[in-house]
């Protein structure tokens, strides 16, 4: 069964996919380098890596929370208006 994404479902995918494209390209990076130099673990090119990582993945969180709280907001609005019959 294949379910098609709701106009808003397919704008939050657009907005959060070069996130994570980014955060993809930001991590396969560092784990091709440590692979084949295991001592630049230690190094601040290194660490500035996981910055950038860690700043990624915190706004890519933050967009999903965002999405996760405003249907779960939208969905009780709906209740409420069915339970006090507003169209």
């Amino acid at each position: 069964m294949t379910t098609k994404a709701s106009p808003r479902e397919r704008q939050v995918i657009d907005r959060v996919t070069p996130m994570l494209k980014e955060l993809a390209s930001k991590v396969q990076l560092p784990i091709e380098d440590l692979k084949n130099n295991p001592e630049h673990v230690q190094t601040f090119g290194y660490r500035d890596d996981y910055s950038a990582i860690a700043e990624i993945s915190s706004k890519l969180a933050a967009q999903i929370s965002d999405v996760v709280q405003y249907d779960q907001t939208n969905a009780k609005l709906e209740k409420l208006a069915r339970r006090l019959e507003i169209s």
